[in-house]
């Protein structure tokens, strides 16, 4: 089953299965298996296996097992095994 969530700052969150969160700063947060993605200015986690992308302006993180990439300009991380890239400007160079 698919759910669509809106808050007022814009931004969207598509998931299966998760928790979702939302905060009145306009950060998003996705944590659980299978969790989707969260697109937005301001911060954005997902964390969890199998967790998808986050994208957006401002600092993202995607932490565990066969977690997705995260893309967009500030710092981004991407930790765990088989976690995958991380593409954006101030990449720490390896």
């Amino acid at each position: 089953m698919l759910t669509i969530c809106n808050t007022r700052s814009g931004i969207s969150q598509f998931r299966r299965s998760g928790i979702s969160q939302f905060r009145r700063s306009g950060s998003a947060s996705s944590v659980g298996p299978g969790s989707a993605s969260s697109v937005g200015p301001g911060s954005a986690s997902s964390v969890g296996p199998g967790s998808a992308s986050s994208v957006g302006p401002g600092s993202a993180s995607s932490v565990g097992p066969g977690s997705a990439s995260s893309v967009g300009p500030g710092s981004a991380s991407s930790v765990g095994p088989g976690s995958a890239s991380s593409v954006g400007r101030d990449q720490p160079v390896p």
